[in-house]
């Protein structure tokens, strides 16, 4: 009776549910270790007055730095246990993800800015807004006192590179926050998380429609920790624009294609690259063939009326269009297009064919235009990979070959790709970038000096270090292996044995083998104990 199937199969759900119980804990505790580590070693404000994180000390920062990153190792190191036990068969359900999710972005978003400043422009901008400047003709730095010293150096006198709907947003933060930069700043992080929750909400429902595990894609898109970091601890405006632009595909999947075409344009005017999302609107996945057409009508009138409309209501013009090469002003390591554009411009330099800045220019012009062509092919493909998973590596195409790249960009099409993606090698790389992805920004957001580095480097290696020691992966051969050492002594080398004696006298020279225990002697063992005989 106790070996029937009903009660091996509900001691393996008890099993697998005190599994993720345990790295839902641990995962909770690294985010705890992130969140107060930002006080300290974040991205925190020149100036923060009656503000509850702390003014930085050299050796409190760095301390802070060393707990953050042990924090972050713990939060990475759950995050990619708990994805292998739901790829195993266990039963973790939506519902144990969605608390899960709880525990580890509440700590996020009660700490300080982290990994990027851009929170500041965000600031900086909505109160340009609010006093009526337009902030797509200068930069924050019109702005006098604490608001503008927060901003990054490298946007300081860059035109906001953000649709109208973005800024009016912001206006309306500033307008109830006032000019106080913490109350400013709970403000964006609180438009963040209402986006976030947007992109939980609609992951879901697209995961549900598209048949694939609901916990499976929970974990993937939401419970990712380049997503948690970048969208709640980074407080970044993608939030709202993912939010925006996975809500209107879902209203799109539900037959209301006129509504989802207003949500993605609603998301355009937030940040450009959502606007792609409608191309993937119009192919005969939400339809039939014979109404493409009406289809591609429905969405080009509703984005253009959309676009029309916005802009005359919130007043901020179409100076967007105009600012929207101020990101490549910062391209970043990661802008392939930019790196190679500067190898060839310093390689063509001492020949004298053409300038420096003119190489890099053209090559990040042809990276543009590689992306743009690449939409039809993508277009094509959409029947065979679907129109979520289409738009997803359409975005990544973008994103790869854009003139500037940041970490959280990819989140672009990451999300879209984790609510279909089935599972297997697909879903294991794309984890596996998004942990790289992870480590790429420093908490502070901006570059360290060595002896930040080194503590940073210092709490990653004294995390893992600690769990490899005391908590590594269940079933897995190194841990097996680390059991059997800890559990099992080696056993003691066979001792070399003379040769059995030709003569019965000569038996008793030799000692007897007692020294191998009580255990009945086999084998040569055995031959020795016998008497010879003569031949």
């Amino acid at each position: 009776m106790d070996d029937s199937p009903e009660i091996r199969g509900a001691e393996t759900l008890k099993a697998a549910s005190d599994e993720a119980l345990r790295h839902r804990w641990l995962g909770a505790g690294g985010a705890v270790a992130l969140s107060l580590a930002s006080g300290w070693a974040g991205a925190l404000p020149v100036y923060h007055p009656l503000s509850h994180w702390f003014a930085p000390q050299s050796a409190q920062t760095l301390a802070a730095a060393v707990v953050g990153y042990a924090g972050l190792i713990v939060l990475v190191t759950s995050w990619w246990r708990l994805g292998q036990l739901s790829a195993s068969g266990s039963a973790v359900s939506p519902r144990e993800m969605l608390v899960t999710l709880w525990w580890w972005a509440a700590p996020l978003a009660l700490g300080a800015p982290m990994f990027s400043r851009d929170v500041y422009s965000y600031v900086a901008q909505g109160a340009m807004a609010a006093r009526g400047w337009d902030v797509y003709a200068g930069g924050p730095s019109v702005l006098p006192g604490p608001i503008s010293a927060g901003v990054d150096w490298l946007w300081r006198d860059t035109p906001a590179p953000y649709g109208p709907v973005f800024v009016w947003l912001a206006a309306q933060v500033l307008r109830v926050t006032g000019e106080h930069v913490f109350a400013a700043l709970v403000g964006m992080r609180l438009l963040a998380v209402s986006g976030f929750a947007l992109v939980v909400w609609a992951v879901r429902r697209l995961a549900a429609a598209a048949g694939v595990c609901e916990a499976s894609a929970l974990w993937l898109a939401v419970l990712n920790p380049l997503v948690l970091v970048h969208l709640v601890g980074g407080a970044h405006n993608d939030a709202v624009m993912l939010g925006l632009m996975l809500s209107g595909l879902v209203l799109a999947r539900s037959g209301r294609l006129a509504w989802g075409a207003v949500l993605i344009t609603l998301a355009m005017l937030v940040k450009v690259p959502a606007g792609f999302a409608l191309l993937f609107l119009i192919p005969e996945q939400f339809g039939g063939r014979s109404g493409l057409l009406r289809r591609a009508a429905v969405v080009a009138t509703t984005s253009a009326a959309t676009v029309v409309v916005a802009t005359w209501v919130l007043g901020y013009g179409y100076g967007w269009l105009s600012a929207l090469s101020t990101p490549a002003d910062s391209p970043g390591v990661l802008s392939l297009t930019a790196d190679l554009g500067n190898v060839l411009g310093a390689l063509v330099e001492p020949l004298g064919l053409a300038a420096p800045h003119t190489v890099e220019a053209a090559t990040r012009l042809a990276g543009v235009a590689g992306a743009l062509i690449a939409m039809p092919f993508w277009l094509w493909r959409m029947p065979r990979l679907g129109p979520e998973r289409a738009l997803g590596v359409a975005l990544l195409t973008v994103v790869v070959l854009a003139p500037a790249v940041q970490p959280w960009y990819f989140l672009w099409g990451l999300l879209p790709i984790a609510v279909t993606a089935p599972g297997g090698r697909a879903r294991t790389r794309l984890a596996a970038g998004s942990i790289a992805l992870v480590f790429v920004v420093f908490l502070r957001g901006q570059a360290p000096g060595a002896a930040y580095a080194a503590c940073c480097f210092t709490g990653a290696a004294v995390a893992l270090v600690t769990l490899y020691r005391f908590d590594p992966v269940a079933g897995s051969t190194w841990r097996l292996a680390l059991t059997h050492r800890r559990s099992i002594s080696p056993p003691l080398p066979l001792p070399l044995l003379p040769p059995p004696p030709s003569r019965p006298g000569e038996r008793d020279r030799y000692p007897s083998p007692s020294f191998l225990g009580s255990r009945r002697p086999t084998g040569y063992i055995r031959r020795l104990r016998r008497p010879a005989r003569d031949a």
